[in-house]
C-alpha cells in the first residue's frame, strides 16, 4: 500500500486540457451541448435530451460513494467486535472489493441524533489502515440538518476528519468530497482547498440539474453533461446517478450506451446514501459493479489522478 504522500507524487495531469475543453465548450455552446427543452432531466431517470459528443476521458474511472454514513460507526462503538467487518456494511462493500476489485468511500456526517464520532473507539485503526487502499472516508455534514450554501466549512470539516483520521488514520481519508446538497460558497470552498492538513482536492457536483456550490449557470450546465472540469484551483467531478432514485438497472444500463450519455461515461459516478441501503439497492449497486468490470472501468480514486 502507498503512502498519500507517494500516492499524490504519482498523479496524473489533466487539467490544462479540461480547462481548454470548457472554455471552447463555453465559447460555442453556452458550457453544454444539448437539444432545446427544458432543464435536463434528474441523470438517475430515464433520459430524453440528447447529448452532442464533445470529448472522452481516456481514465474512465468508476468511482462508488456512500453519503450521511454515520450508522456503522455507531454500530462499530456500540459492539465488541474483532473485525470491522463484523459490521453489515463493510462486510458487503469488502465482497464488492473482492468480487469486482472497487474502491467505496464513506462520506460521513460527524453527529447524528446522540451520537458522534468522538464516542467511536479507536480500537479498529490498524485494520482500517490495512485496507485504506479501497476503503476510505471523507466529509460530507457536520449533521442532517447543516446547510453550507453561504457558511463557513472549514471548521465542520476539520471535526469530522480529525476523528476519522483518529479512527481510521490518514491513509483512510479521501480528499476529494461530495458536500451535503452540493451546497459550498467560493470562499467556504477555497478554505477548504488551502487547509494544510488533509486539504479537499475536488468536489462531486450533482446528479440533477440543481445548482452545484458556486457555479454560476454556464459552468453548471457544462459540468452537469461532461465528467469533469477544473476551477479556482478545485476539480469539479459530475456526480451520474443516485442509485435509489434509479427504479430498474437493467434498463439504466442500456441507456448508457445511448447518445444522451455521450460525455460522461469516461467517468461513472455513482452513489447511494448509507440509509438506503436495503436489499433492492444493494442488488442494483452489484449490478453497476458488474458493468464497470465488464467495460474496463479502472478502480481508483480521484484523489490519485488528479494532479
Amino acid at each position: 500500500m502507498l503512502s498519500k504522500s507517494k500516492r499524490y507524487a504519482k498523479k496524473f495531469i489533466f487539467g490544462e486540457m479540461s480547462a481548454a475543453i470548457f472554455v471552447l465548450a463555453i465559447i460555442i455552446g453556452g458550457g453544454c451541448a444539448v437539444n432545446k427543452k427544458t432543464d435536463p432531466l434528474n441523470k438517475s431517470y430515464t433520459r430524453n435530451d440528447s447529448y452532442v459528443f464533445e470529448n472522452m476521458l481516456d481514465d474512465k474511472i468508476f468511482n462508488l460513494t456512500f453519503d450521511d454514513t454515520i450508522d456503522l460507526f455507531k454500530d462499530l462503538s456500540n459492539s465488541n467486535y474483532k473485525s470491522i467487518f463484523e459490521n453489515s456494511t463493510l462486510l458487503w462493500v469488502k465482497t464488492l472489493y473482492d468480487e469486482y476489485g472497487i474502491v467505496v468511500t464513506f462520506y460521513t456526517m460527524y453527529e447524528s441524533g446522540d451520537f458522534n464520532l468522538s464516542q467511536c473507539p479507536d480500537r479498529y485503526k490498524d485494520e482500517f489502515i490495512a485496507n485504506s487502499d479501497w476503503l476510505k472516508f471523507g466529509f460530507h455534514t457536520l449533521n442532517g440538518d447543516t446547510s453550507y450554501e453561504t457558511c463557513d466549512i472549514s471548521a465542520d470539516y476539520l471535526k469530522t476528519v480529525n476523528e476519522l483520521i483518529r479512527i481510521a488514520g490518514s491513509d483512510s481519508i479521501d480528499n476529494v468530497i461530495r458536500l451535503q446538497s452540493f451546497q459550498g460558497s467560493k470562499e467556504g470552498v477555497s478554505k477548504l482547498l488551502a487547509l494544510t492538513e488533509e486539504p479537499v482536492i475536488g468536489l462531486l457536483t450533482a446528479d440533477d440539474s440543481r445548482q452545484s456550490y458556486y457555479l454560476n449557470d454556464d459552468e453548471n450546465k457544462y459540468i452537469y453533461c461532461h465528467d469533469r472540469m477544473e476551477k479556482d484551483g478545485c476539480h469539479f467531478i459530475s456526480t451520474d446517478m443516485r442509485i435509489e432514485y434509479v427504479e430498474n438497472i437493467d434498463k439504466k444500463i442500456r441507456e448508457l450506451s445511448t447518445n444522451s450519455w455521450n460525455n460522461q461515461t469516461g467517468d461513472l459516478v455513482v452513489f447511494t446514501h448509507e440509509w438506503a441501503l436495503n436489499p433492492d439497492t444493494k442488488e442494483k449497486v452489484e449490478k453497476m459493479c458488474q458493468y464497470a468490470k465488464d467495460n474496463d472501468y479502472k478502480f481508483v480514486y480521484f484523489e490519485d489522478v488528479l494532479n
